[in-house]
């Protein structure tokens, strides 16, 4: 039976495959409405939704790493939301002053 991280990832593999295929359409279009001079339509409509698919794209890479931190955490027996916290634990701790040696 598959794991709800399973069935996260299968969602965001499929959605990322459907937005890559979005946008190599879009870039397409953009392209077959460059200028003799070679310049991109700056103001097309195209061009703005070439942009909102490059961006969602993006945003599903980011759920990608996180399905992966959660995977790892379950495999190595940890929450995932500790393993985080942890990490910004150890980088936001500042060096004191009284930890340093007195001359």
């Amino acid at each position: 039976m598959p794991t709800l991280i399973d069935k996260h990832l299968a969602y965001v593999d499929n959605a990322t495959v459907s937005a890559q295929k979005r946008q190599q359409k879009l870039w397409k279009a953009v392209n077959g409405k460059r200028t003799k001079g070679g310049i991109l339509p700056l103001t097309d409509a195209v061009l703005d939704e070439y942009i909102q698919a490059v961006r969602m794209t993006a945003s599903l890479m980011i759920d990608i790493e996180m399905v992966r931190d959660e995977y790892l955490a379950e495999k190595s027996g940890k929450s995932a939301s500790s393993k985080r916290k942890s990490k910004v634990k150890r980088k936001s701790k500042p060096k004191s002053a009284s930890g340093r040696k007195k001359r």
